[in-house]
Parts: C-alpha cells; structure tokens; sequence
C-alpha cells in the first residue's frame, strides 16, 4: 500500500523576511511493508488438521533430475560435420555407432566386475529400477557405492540413416526409436539413493538422478537403514 503526501522544507513556501528563494516542496512516498508468509511447503488443510501434533516442519526437495547432452550433435547437420571430421561415410554410421556403444557397455561392465555387483538386464519396463535397487542393496547390506547396474531397451531420440527421394542422398535424422540404456545406482555417502542414466546410441544423451538425499541426511534416520519414499 502506498501513499503520497507533499511537505514543505522549513525554509517556508514564500519569500523569506531577507528576500530569499521561495519554500521547495518535497515528495515523499510511505511505503506500507508486510512481512511474507512462511512457506513449508505444507498443504494448509494439514496444518488446520494436525497443526496441534506438529511441532516442526522440515522441507527439502525429494529428488533432482540433472540432464546432459551433447548439445552440437543434436543438430543432424553439426553431427554429419562431426562424421567428416572423423573421416566417416554417412553409409557407415551405423558402424561407427555400434563400436563406441560397444565401448561403453564393456565399461559398465568392467565397473560391475571390479566392485563385485550385479549386472542385470531388464526386460520389462514395468520392473521399478528404485525399488530393485533398493532390495538389491538391502539383501546385500550395500551402504555405500555401488548397488547394481541395469540395462534396458527404452524410447530415446538417437540417429538413424534416412534417403532423401528428392536429392537421392543419404542423411542422419534424429528420430523417436529405441535403444539400450544403462542405469548405474549406486548409494553417495551424503546425497543418498542416486543413479545415472546413459543412453548407448547417438547422441549419448545422460541422465543423473539424485533420489532422496535429505531423507539419508537426517540426523533421525537409524544408520545403515536404506530410507524410504512416501
């Protein structure tokens, strides 16, 4: 709320008794403040309801979704221009991407032999990977690093081979298909249940999901207890 009023310096509003300058006015604005209302991210029927039984409120985010890409090669321009630079005929794309998804895969691999977890293809998308995860590490008494890494064939956008009928070229179109992703969940000492999504076709897009780190970091949690969604 805002109001406005004039007031008069106190040298006055006419001439003074020497014969001086005449009086300046002076704006002034009063602003009316207000103090902003606490947000606990509590619904208020909630608060009306048990607001007597409630003695604290802690808010954090639940989980965090953290998107990389390789920016440049979404464009199919850009990634034929990367192709020719790597001396790379578009008729041997196909090829060329199978080798370095070959790459990446023999990596997971190596990271699941090395640390003595489980390497597990799913084969249905209904399975949840976070629920499985967390059997996985309550069965083994995971309570740090590794739990499993999974695999699975899901929608993506990735590259493909297509003829253009006009010119009777051959281009890379970006396009909805499917191809295997591998999910690394792993437990972080303070971040919690996380994983790390990575497509293994062009454009390697990856995803890093952090689950719930402010239900592992709190001080009530029973050690080495895997916490819980609800």
């Amino acid at each position: 709320m805002q109001s406005e009023f004039n007031a008069k310096a106190q040298r006055g509003s006419s001439r003074n008794q020497s014969g001086g300058a005449p009086g300046v006015w002076v704006k002034v604005w009063v602003m009316k403040s207000q103090t902003a209302p606490l947000v606990t991210g509590v619904p208020p029927g909630f608060l009306n309801r048990f607001g007597d039984s409630i003695t604290g409120v802690l808010s954090g985010f639940d989980r965090l979704r953290l998107r990389g890409t390789l920016r440049h090669l979404f464009q199919p321009t850009v990634m034929e221009a990367y192709l020719n630079a790597c001396r790379i005929l578009i008729k041997d794309f196909g090829t060329f991407a199978q080798s370095l998804t070959a790459r990446i895969k023999a990596a997971a691999y190596a990271s699941a032999e090395k640390t003595g977890r489980p390497f597990r293809y799913l084969a249905s998308s209904q399975i949840s990977k976070e629920a499985l995860a967390r059997q996985i590490a309550r069965e083994d008494g995971v309570t740090s690093g590794l739990i499993a890494i999974f695999s699975a064939l899901e929608n993506c956008l990735a590259y493909s081979v297509r003829g253009d009928r006009q010119t009777k070229h051959i281009h890379l179109v970006l396009e909805p298909r499917k191809c295997l992703h591998l999910y690394h969940d792993f437990l972080h000492d303070e971040l919690g249940l996380c994983h790390v999504r990575v497509q293994t076709w062009f454009p390697f897009t990856a995803k890093v999901i952090l689950r719930d780190p402010n239900q592992r970091a709190c001080p009530l949690a029973a050690p080495n207890v895997m916490p819980e969604n609800y």
